[in-house]
């Protein structure tokens, strides 16, 4: 099933809440821009994966912890959502 932005922020902020142990109402949306990203897996890539390298439309997602102010990248298409560079590492929800 096709995710529409509202349903791939909802994941990421759950995602968010659960790894950073915060509530989700502890979770700011700072931004939810249109984007363009390199490849099918959103410029986000897990370890040895490998994609179709195409230019592919998706959203950048920006949000914030209100606790201590970090921000956290998700980049998120209709087929998937991906947190980008969470401590080094790329992972796909």
């Amino acid at each position: 099933m096709a995710l529409t932005r509202e349903q791939a922020i909802e994941k990421a902020v759950a995602d968010l809440s659960k790894r950073r142990n915060v509530a989700p109402g502890d979770i700011t949306v700072l931004s939810q821009d249109d984007a363009q990203f390199p490849n099918g897996v959103l410029g986000a890539p897990l370890d040895g994966e490998i994609s179709m390298m195409m230019i592919t439309k998706g959203w950048r997602l920006v949000l914030q912890t209100k606790n201590d102010g970090e921000r956290f990248e998700y980049r998120a298409n209709p087929q998937q959502v991906r947190l980008f560079q969470y401590q080094g590492s790329n992972f796909k929800l």
